[in-house]
């Protein structure tokens, strides 16, 4: 992956309204992305910056990545594997 690539804008991270659902809406916006020195594995800390609920509270939510078409590999080919989603792919 291209490193200057891989930010909190094309790694999000949603929030979903509860463990048995599938909605996810609520963005985290102050999750913050890490990309290894190889450039192989991003990390994208699901607790941030958050001093309002515990690592607890948090660890009990279901949570959505997208990884967005802005992620570029080296050649800087976008990632988009998936026709019928366009913009972004998911991972669950």
């Amino acid at each position: 992956m291209k490193v200057s690539t891989i930010t909190s804008d094309t790694f999000k991270l949603y929030r979903c309204s509860s463990t048995k659902v599938s909605s996810c809406t609520t963005q985290i916006t102050n999750a913050p992305v890490s990309l290894s020195a190889d450039g192989r594995t991003a990390t994208l800390d699901p607790y941030g910056t958050s001093t309002s609920l515990t690592s607890l509270q948090l660890s009990k939510n279901k949570y959505k990545a997208v990884v967005t078409t802005g992620a570029q590999d080296v050649a800087g080919n976008p990632l988009d594997q998936v026709s019928s989603t366009a913009g972004k792919q998911e991972m669950v």
